[in-house]
């Protein structure tokens, strides 16, 4: 599901469709501190793909925000 959204986001912005503003810019901000937080944690497998019960890991918000650029 991340490959087809990162290749849409990035022929969005090569075709000069997206406009980043400021919302953009605070997430990705936030992506960044997730990996930065994913990258020293004492559980790096749990910090990517997230616990048993929730699965709310890096790949999740990434997902996420990846949905997020492509519905504006």
């Amino acid at each position: 599901m991340i490959p087809p959204l990162i290749i849409s986001y990035l022929i969005g912005l090569k075709q000069k469709r997206f406009k980043i503003d400021w919302l953009d810019i605070l997430t990705y901000h936030l992506i960044v501190i997730t990996i930065i937080s994913s990258i020293f944690s004492d559980f790096p497998k749990v910090s990517l793909f997230g616990s048993y019960t929730r699965y709310e890991g890096l790949l999740s918000v990434v997902s996420y925000y990846l949905i997020f650029l492509n519905q504006i």
